[in-house]
């Protein structure tokens, strides 16, 4: 048997160690309805929090997927809260982490999460995933302030929650200028969409507007979103004509979607999106190089509209030889002639 004893860990502030049955009284002072709220629990008992206590245990004990700590104030051991790592079977990790009724607020969280990164590296993993609901703007800050990216969203099968998929990992937390260093070196390829992409193909478009500072305060994501889907599914079954929906990969890992229409007389850049963490890398220019170079071949024009409140991508189009030749309220149609 494999015994692992609980490191305790510190960051002079903060420190994460074991929970142990004097923890109890305080465990159960710092439920309040927005923990159970939050994690879908009942009201805790002090049996059952023993019980908790002894099932965490043996899992450190054995060597077990889950490694949960209890956050404490250094200085007076005072229990603010927890946080949890579960190993995957992909050599992955989901985290969690919680803070006691009257300790929030104060960065318990971030600086909880943080440390709990920094063992998960200690042990080997490199990718981390946290899974928190839309509503709760408080999780989700300190997620972003731990450097978790968002990546996607689902709705949670058990209770029917608006969940955001937050992911760590070592590209993510890659510099700028170590991105800006291999993007001589990355590559791609481009799939047909299928009805099992319609999930990602939402995600990509609403990260990279929301990246760009496009996204209202007010916007009814999840609403966007089921319409979205619909569309998107609409296009990969081919209900819309000329219309070819394609996902980009890049490393066996969706980076972006493109949408291209091609008829008789022109093709057309439909839509193009990258992950955030994807653009700058020159993948959206070798697209559009591939594209100019089929029209020429063709004979036809190239052409794509762009959002007048989106000048970054615009001024992209145009290093890349498009000009306006027309223009509506709201967007601006550019063509590329061969």
């Amino acid at each position: 048997m494999v015994v692992i004893v609980v490191p305790t860990l510190s960051d002079g502030v903060l420190i994460l160690t074991g929970y142990t049955d004097d923890d109890i009284a305080d465990h159960l002072a710092g439920e309040d309805e927005e923990t159970l709220r939050r994690f879908g629990l009942p009201k805790s008992t002090e049996s059952g929090v023993r019980e908790a206590y002894q099932r965490w245990s043996r899992s450190w004990e054995t060597g077990g997927p889950t490694r949960t700590f209890a956050a404490r104030d250094a200085a007076t051991r005072q229990l603010l809260g927890g946080c949890e790592l579960r190993l995957q079977p992909d050599g992955s990790a989901h985290v969690s982490y919680w803070t006691s009724a009257g300790q929030r607020n104060h960065g318990h969280a971030t600086r909880a999460l943080t440390m709990l990164l920094q063992y998960g590296n200690s042990i080997g993993v490199t990718r981390f995933e946290s899974h928190i609901a839309h509503d709760n703007t408080a999780s989700r800050r300190v997620s972003e302030k731990a450097g978790f990216r968002r990546i996607g969203a689902f709705i949670d099968e058990d209770d029917g929650q608006f969940m955001i998929k937050y992911q760590w990992d070592e590209i993510g937390a890659t510099t700028a200028d170590q991105q800006r260093e291999h993007a001589a070196v990355l590559r791609y390829h481009i799939r047909p969409a299928t009805a099992e992409d319609v999930g990602f193909l939402a995600d990509v478009v609403f990260e990279a507007t929301r990246a760009q500072g496009r996204v209202s305060e007010d916007f009814d994501e999840l609403q966007w979103r089921q319409d979205f889907e619909k569309w998107s599914l609409e296009q990969v079954e081919g209900a819309i004509p000329n219309s070819t929906t394609s996902v980009i990969e890049a490393g066996n890992e969706p980076v972006g979607r493109l949408r291209i229409t091609r008829t008789s007389d022109h093709i057309e850049l439909s839509d193009i999106q990258l992950l955030p963490r994807m653009q700058g890398r020159g993948i959206g220019t070798a697209i559009i190089e591939e594209l100019k170079a089929e029209a020429a071949v063709a004979g036809t024009p190239c052409d794509l509209d762009v959002e007048k409140d989106n000048p970054g991508a615009r001024r992209l189009y145009e290093r890349l030889g498009f000009v306006q030749i027309a223009e509506t309220e709201q967007e601006c149609r550019l063509r590329w002639n061969p």
